[in-house]
């Protein structure tokens, strides 16, 4: 991961992405690899998501597929949704809310999620993703 993250202005994409990292994205803060579950089921045995939305493969390693909710309690959170990782790219991961407690994927207008499930909103003037149990990270925005 960059240390200084920058904006691309071609997204990566994630099948790109899938073939070079053996799907990862990236890592929550607990050091827990992020990826899709959509890749893993294509490549190994996949066991049944668990509480914190984390799956153990046929490998015995531990994955989280969406939102880890063990790392961060959302139901008093009625703001911005916690920092929970980063992404291969260096840019910052948060969980499903954006400001005010919205449901950052049902944003419309300037603060609108791109195609890779990141955007800028008005209290976080930085580029930076939203992950929840349904959306999924389509490609990644900063330079590799």
């Amino acid at each position: 991961m960059p240390l200084y993250p920058k904006i691309s202005l071609h997204p990566f994409s994630y099948g790109w992405l899938s073939s070079e990292t053996r799907g990862i994205l990236g890592f929550a803060i607990d050091g827990v690899p992020f990826v899709r579950l959509d890749y893993f089921q294509q490549v190994r045995t996949v066991f049944a998501i668990d509480s914190c939305n984390g799956i153990v493969s046929d490998s015995q390693s531990y994955f989280y597929v969406g939102y880890p909710r063990c790392i961060q309690d959302l139901s008093s959170n009625s703001g911005h949704s916690p920092l929970v990782g980063f992404l291969l790219d260096g840019l910052p991961a948060y969980g499903p809310n954006d400001v005010d407690g919205v449901v950052a994927s049902s944003l419309q207008g300037p603060y609108k999620l791109d195609e890779c499930g990141g955007h800028m909103d008005s209290i976080h003037r930085f580029y930076h993703y939203h992950i929840d149990s349904t959306s999924q990270i389509n490609c990644l925005r900063g330079c590799l």
